[in-house]
């Protein structure tokens, strides 16, 4: 966590994420040729030795002529956004201002008690209690239904679970260094790798010029992140988020087609000041 300073507060916590020297890397392109039309793209990050895989995974790797990698996941796409193995993906691929969804396995706590797993408030502290003060009290009924339902939040491991937040902002890009800041927390500790992508529930609000709309003069006046520099057909979206004053990437990738090479600028989105209503209606109201 670090915090940073914008135009409306005095600081903001943000999670830098991302590993200066470790760039995903797609490792194979899945198509579904059945009705259902899915279409996928198996991306890899970090690297291993050749002993620590086994000969499955090797094969894997060099049969579609990628390094050997020590993270692999899988990201839905659409049939025209079927990268090709081997691009690499940076942290130019999102852009300021956008939100999105970040996986990642959660910090193991260990076996714990009710209280710190589940946030019980515990048994009374007098009144004859003794030695139960940390307990969750009854598990259910004798003899109906005379078992423990499913589910019943008990003592147990803590932890250790994969976890998405959703609609996390994007407050900066830094492509020299591939680093991406986030306003508020992500998922597990230090050192690990984490699955970003594109925010479910906020999407962005448009797609970039696609390959084949690009010119010498369009690509001299395009600034990612920077209000009104969208180019070619940008596909909009409705309601509030076509009032989002950033441009989206180029699609599907920088330097893929024609498509000029991904920028080396930082990007810093602007933050919205927290003291504007921006309700419907009136705010007396």
């Amino acid at each position: 966590m670090s915090s940073l300073r914008d135009g409306h507060s005095p600081a903001r916590p943000d999670s830098t994420h991302a590993r200066p020297h470790v760039f995903p890397q797609v490792t194979q392109r899945k198509l579904d040729k059945s009705a259902a039309g899915v279409f996928s793209l198996q991306v890899g990050a970090g690297s291993k030795k050749p002993k620590q895989l086994s000969a499955a995974l090797r094969g894997h790797f060099e049969a579609q002529g990628v390094p050997l990698k020590r993270e692999v996941a899988e990201f839905r796409v659409s049939e025209d956004a079927l990268l090709p193995v081997g691009t690499v993906l940076g942290a130019s691929h999102f852009v300021a201002g956008q939100h999105v969804d970040v996986r990642g396995v959660t910090v193991g706590k260990g076996f714990q008690g009710p209280m710190k797993r589940w946030g019980f408030s515990g048994l009374p502290a007098t009144h004859g209690t003794t030695k139960k003060h940390r307990a969750h009290g009854s598990i259910g009924n004798s003899q109906d239904p005379g078992r423990v339902w499913k589910g019943k939040k008990m003592a147990g491991r803590m932890g250790n679970r994969k976890r998405t937040v959703q609609s996390v902002f994007l407050y900066k890009v830094d492509p020299a260094r591939n680093l991406l800041y986030v306003k508020g927390q992500v998922p597990g500790k230090a050192g690990l790798f984490l699955e970003v992508r594109d925010a479910l529930r906020k999407p962005p609000p448009f797609v970039g010029a696609q390959d084949g709309d690009w010119d010498d003069g369009k690509r001299a006046e395009f600034r990612p992140g920077v209000s009104g520099s969208s180019l070619g057909k940008p596909r909009w979206a409705t309601g509030a988020a076509a009032d989002v004053p950033h441009a989206a990437a180029p699609y599907p990738a920088w330097g893929v087609g024609s498509l000029p090479a991904a920028p080396e600028a930082p990007a810093t989105a602007t933050m919205l000041d927290p003291f504007v209503y921006r309700g419907e209606g009136s705010a007396a109201a």
